[in-house]
């Protein structure tokens, strides 16, 4: 994990990471004592691969899990959401 502050970021980077079609789930862990919701993460979600567009996936706030609640939203600020980049497969 490596912040990008000038970017109000955390870029996370999986080398070799998993070949993904259609359904996919992904859950967020911490260990930096962020508050944890349903399946006790602090966010997670759900897309299928057929929702990528050139490589890329974004996520606002309101589709992620638990942070779309108003209840974290004095954590999870309303320009808060994930965005994913993908690589074709090797």
């Amino acid at each position: 994990v490596f912040p990008d502050v000038g970017n109000n970021a955390a870029v996370i980077s999986l080398h070799s990471g998993p070949v993904v079609e259609g359904d996919v789930k992904v859950m967020f862990e911490s260990s930096s004592g962020l508050p944890k919701g349903y399946e006790d993460v602090p966010f997670y979600f759900w897309f299928n691969t057929s929702f990528i567009t050139d490589n890329k996936l974004f996520l606002p706030r309101e589709e992620l899990d638990n942070p779309h609640k108003s209840k974290t939203w004095n954590l999870y600020k309303e320009d808060f959401g994930v965005t994913v980049f993908f690589s074709g497969s090797e």
